[in-house]
């Protein structure tokens, strides 16, 4: 994790005590993916009733690499 990232995910959390939704916006090759996998799993350990729906615009990010970490991590269920 590098210690950009963990700032910014902590603003995202930051975020959620006043808004149900934020964005995050950081150039390609910052951790994009690394971090919202992140932020999902983090948010699903302090929430265990609640779901997270996460929409990208690449098929990749929302299947292979994000199937295959959160799998690892107890916490994939795919929709139809």
């Amino acid at each position: 994790n590098r210690p950009y990232q963990g700032t910014g995910i902590e603003r995202v959390f930051d975020a959620f005590t006043r808004v149900l939704s934020t964005l995050l916006v950081w150039a390609t090759g910052i951790g994009k993916t690394e971090a919202y996998l992140q932020i999902i799993a983090r948010f699903l350990r302090e929430n265990p009733t609640l779901k997270v729906m996460a929409v990208a615009h690449r098929e990749e990010l929302a299947t292979l690499e994000s199937r295959a970490a959160l799998d690892g991590r107890g916490l994939w269920s795919a929709c139809g």
